[in-house]
């Protein structure tokens, strides 16, 4: 965030990023899931531009966002029909995409230290589907 406040930082969409999920982790703490997931929402596309700016093709890139996007649509299908909400709804598969946007854009960066990259994409990833099922399926205990 200092990077991006002197101006020394080429591609400020990361750092944007940040921003938009801290502002959006406020509101999730006040509990206004709306707000949260329109914050996070736009976060997650700062997260795939900066992505896609620095990215590159590989096939192997193409194989891993193959696998990634298996992944999560097996998820959605398994989270869907427990949503009674219409915007729930949707707004389950408009973050789902974004997440695998930003999932798979990873796979394809070539700046500095690509496998911190795909790890904090990954970490969405993981953590998303769980937040999604405490909060509109069932509570989960752990």
């Amino acid at each position: 965030m200092i990077s991006f406040a002197v101006g020394k930082l080429d591609n400020p969409w990361l750092p944007l990023g940040l921003l938009l999920s801290s502002v959006g982790d406020f509101f999730g703490g006040e509990k206004i899931f709306v707000l949260q997931a329109a914050f996070f929402a736009t976060a997650h596309i700062a997260y795939f531009i900066y992505f896609v700016k620095g990215g590159w093709f590989r096939p192997s890139s193409l194989v891993a966002a193959l696998a990634l996007t298996i992944a999560i649509v097996l998820a959605v299908l398994r989270i869907l029909p427990d949503i009674g909400s219409p915007v729930e709804h949707t707004l389950v598969i408009v973050y789902a995409c974004l997440i695998g946007l930003i999932g798979s854009s990873a796979f394809f960066w070539k700046g500095r230290h690509p496998g911190w990259s795909i790890s904090g994409s990954f970490m969405f990833l993981v953590s998303d589907p769980f937040l999604a099922w405490n909060r509109l399926v069932s509570p989960l205990y752990m």
